[in-house]
């Protein structure tokens, strides 16, 4: 039965991240770059746009948890390493941006 774990963790990460993409799609479609943006519009990106991270986040770790489960350790530390990686990464940006807005 290690198979379907196999591709229970394909379909995790996979999925995962195509609804991150199209999460990131929601957030980007409709939007004026140099136009002001309505309420409608910028509730629709944040949404988007927090989502799409979260997502991003959540599938590889998820895939991680999975993996240790089934005791595929190297599989665990990969996806885990990824997860930690994409929130380090998205935590500093956050970071930054607080420090560097006044």
């Amino acid at each position: 039965m290690r198979n379907g774990w196999a591709w229970g963790i394909a379909v995790t990460v996979l999925g995962g991240w195509t609804a991150a993409m199209l999460l990131l799609g929601l957030a980007l479609t409709n939007m004026g770059f140099l136009a002001p943006r309505t309420d409608a519009q910028h509730g629709r990106f944040l949404l988007g746009f927090l989502g799409a991270q979260a997502v991003a986040v959540a599938a590889p770790a998820a895939a991680a948890w999975m993996a240790a489960r089934q005791g595929w350790r190297p599989v665990a530390w990969t996806f885990g390493g990824i997860a930690a990686g994409f929130a380090a990464v998205i935590g500093g940006w956050y970071l930054l941006n607080a420090i560097v807005q006044p």
